[in-house]
């Protein structure tokens, strides 16, 4: 995605906004092709590891208790899956989208208008492309 930055930033603003401590639990499913027992929560900042869950049947989860709203980083081997941990039950489909809490649904929504964007752009730098011939 070319507008990642703008992706982190807004996140980041969302993050900023929530504080206090309080409790999440993580429930997901690896793509089938991922075979992998074992998979990392990661501050996304920090790069320090949180906590590990044995990947079972495809599937993992965590629960743990934080201060503060963080960006975070699920590894398993080479996939990456970033998103925010928060109050709540957070859910990961086989597709790495996160759903199930109001900062990750809203992350969600700007990750789909920035894809919008990005499609309009390059339909006009087409159109731009054809005209110019």
């Amino acid at each position: 995605m070319k507008h990642l930055a703008t992706l982190f930033a807004a996140s980041l603003l969302l993050i900023a906004c929530t504080h206090g401590g309080y409790k999440y639990t993580i429930d997901g499913t690896l793509p089938a092709d991922v075979q992998h027992p074992v998979l990392y929560l990661t501050n996304y900042d920090t790069g320090d590891t949180i906590d590990s869950a044995t990947v079972t049947d495809g599937h993992f989860s965590f629960a743990g208790e934080a201060d503060a709203s963080f960006m975070a980083r699920l590894l398993v081997g080479a996939h990456r899956i970033d998103f925010i941990v928060e109050e709540g039950n957070m859910v990961i489909d086989s597709a790495g989208v996160v759903t199930g809490t109001v900062l990750n649904d809203r992350l969600n929504e700007i990750a789909a208008r920035l894809d919008s964007i990005e499609e309009e752009d390059d339909a006009i730098a087409l159109f731009h492309d054809v005209y110019e011939q």
